[in-house]
């Protein structure tokens, strides 16, 4: 462990404490302080009760000479009880469940503000579970096994400083004693820490797995297919797995635990020995044995704490390191510094210009020097197979990520130099794989996208453009509908679902609407009202859509047809059937019934 390393780790624990004043100044420095004071109590205590002891020896010259220790006995235990009761149950209790606040709120806020480019990265999915499955709960703890660790360092000393003053070689004898348990418990936390660090991608794994089997929908299809035995077997693997992990690095300490506690135990013996031999000489004073004992047990107690206190906070560190990588990550994008604000409601013109793409750390295209325009109120649909470049087309234009060449301006601005925040303000989004809400109501998951305080009326009006008012109207709670059944509702479908989503896009009322396969699971004459609904769109705001079914798609004004990343061509719907291309044969396939 070199200069360097021990500088981190100080680091690491001066960021850590920061971070819990930012908590609870006060409640922080008041509950430390007393952990501190009452890391020590033990060995006054001891001193308190030798000295009763010692009194009886003169009871005969007066009573008080046994009271006035006995009370100052009591007072001290009564002291001791209450600042235990205020420091553990009260102030501690307080100080946890603040931090626990603050932590998970500090955790989910920085979540929000990266990129979905640097949230996809699976090197950071597995930070991320490392900091909310156990780093998270390190950062709270460390503080506190801080000021456990002086407290417990103040207390070694001073009774060592008391034994040693007694008899050296009965000091001696404890720390000797305590030096293998240290050393086993330092090997124990990394043992431990490796196995937890091994398993996290399989870990995430199973979690994912638990979460998707608890599921309503996932159980049903699992056991209409005899399938709830083949999931369960792989949830039971990583059990095993990990049991067999804990338990063999359990087995792998058994041995020198017990030598541990031997090698403790003698070393006790030999202090005693040393202490009854100042007893037996005359040295001390049956009050003072036993003060000597209390200290020295306390001794033993706060060496034993103390090495478990470093192995605590050795074995936390690298958790700790975690949290602070995970706070220091930043979006992968880079924020303009003088950032270009958008308007609100503006006039929406977007031009790509030569862009390609790549995904990090994948060596190919996923497109390849694609050019389009979009002007405002332009009705503009992708098309392409599968793995075209659609999809990504969008997350470029949402800035998910940055184009790896060329560049997409918006009302002539590069979309890097955009105030993002302003750029969305103008966008209505409805991704492929959208969120379903199930624990709001129908109300409440409109009225979180809208941009104005919405009234029943209009949410009725916006669902009834959708063709999906009847969700609520047929329902005795109405808009007031939770989404789930789970949640005290109605189950809804897959199109009712998508309906909804719709609606929440719409109430956005934005000046450029973006749809990824909006239509996907609704049926045909509600599509046709929604597609009706969504050219009756401001002749100014302009409509981005990818779509599989080209009775959507044949109504847009424009046409781009992808094809392995780039545009294989473009036009109206009778430009590109009359040019008898790709889009030619993928309509007359999935329209006509043509091979």
């Amino acid at each position: 462990m070199n200069f360097t390393h021990i500088k981190n780790i100080l680091s690491l624990l001066w960021w850590s404490i920061i971070q819990s004043l930012k908590v609870s100044p006060f409640l922080f420095i008041v509950e430390n302080i007393s952990t501190i004071i009452l890391s020590v109590f033990f060995i006054f205590y001891s001193k308190l009760q030798g000295n009763l002891i010692d009194s009886f020896s003169k009871v005969h010259e007066d009573i008080w000479i046994v009271i006035i220790p006995a009370v100052a006995l009591l007072i001290f235990t009564v002291v001791r009880d209450i600042l235990g009761y205020l420091n553990w149950s009260l102030i501690g209790s307080i100080l946890r469940q603040k931090q626990e606040k603050y932590y998970n709120r500090l955790f989910l806020h920085h979540y929000s503000k990266l990129d979905i480019g640097r949230i996809e990265q699976p090197e950071f999915q597995d930070l991320k579970n490392k900091v909310s499955d156990r780093a998270l709960m390190s950062l709270r703890r460390l503080p506190d096994d801080t000021s456990q660790l002086i407290g417990r360092l103040i207390a070694l000393m001073l009774g060592t400083g008391i034994i040693f003053a007694i008899h050296p070689l009965a000091a001696i004898f404890v720390i000797l004693g305590t030096i293998p348990s240290f050393v086993i418990e330092i090997y124990y936390a990394k043992a431990q820490r490796k196995v937890w660090d091994d398993l996290t991608a399989e870990r995430r794994a199973f979690w994912s797995m638990k979460s998707s089997f608890e599921s309503k929908k996932t159980i049903q299809e699992l056991i209409i297919s005899n399938r709830t035995k083949n999931f369960l077997d792989r949830i039971d693997n990583y059990l095993d797995k990990e049991y067999r992990l804990d338990i063999g690095n359990e087995k792998k300490f058994i041995i020198p635990n017990i030598l541990v506690k031997v090698i403790e135990t003698l070393s006790i013996g030999g202090a005693l020995y040393f202490i009854i031999l100042q007893g037996v000489q005359g040295i001390l004073s049956i009050g003072g044995i036993v003060f000597s004992f209390g200290v020295l047990y306390s001794i033993n107690s706060s060496l034993a704490s103390t090495v478990k206190s470093i192995s605590d906070i050795s074995a936390n560190i690298p958790y700790l390191k975690n949290v602070k990588d995970y706070f220091d990550t930043k979006p992968m994008i880079e924020l303009s510094l003088k950032p270009v604000e958008l308007k609100s409601d503006s006039k929406i013109n977007i031009v790509f210009e030569h862009v390609s793409f790549k995904y990090p750390e994948k060596e190919e295209n996923v497109l390849q020097d694609i050019s389009f325009s979009i002007p405002q109120g332009e009705k503009l649909a992708l098309v392409g197979l599968n793995g075209a470049g659609k999809t990504t087309i969008i997350k470029l234009l949402l800035r998910m990520y940055d184009p790896t060449e060329g560049k997409i301006l918006i009302n002539g601005v590069d979309l890097k130099r955009l105030d993002l925040a302003s750029w969305y303000d103008n966008l209505g989004v409805l991704l492929q794989d959208f969120s379903r809400y199930e624990f709001l109501s129908i109300r409440d998951s409109i009225k979180l996208f809208a941009k104005t305080q919405l009234v029943d009326e209009e949410i009725h009006d916006l669902l009834k453009k959708v063709r999906a008012d009847s969700i609520a109207t047929e329902s005795e709670t109405g808009l007031g509908l939770m989404q789930s059944s789970e949640y005290g509702g109605k189950e809804l479908s897959g199109g009712q679902f998508q309906k909804v989503a719709i609606a929440r896009t719409l109430s956005r009322n934005a000046s450029f609407v973006v749809l990824d396969e909006p239509t996907s699971a609704i049926d045909a004459l509600s599509e046709e009202a929604i597609f009706e609904t969504l050219n009756k769109l401001p002749s100014d705001s302009a409509l981005l859509f990818i779509s599989h079914r080209f009775t959507t798609i044949r109504n847009a004004n424009y046409i781009i047809v992808l094809n392995n990343g780039k545009i294989e061509e473009e036009g109206t719907h009778e430009k590109l059937m009359n040019h008898k291309g790709l889009y030619a044969q993928m309509y007359r396939s999935q329209v006509l019934g043509e091979k």
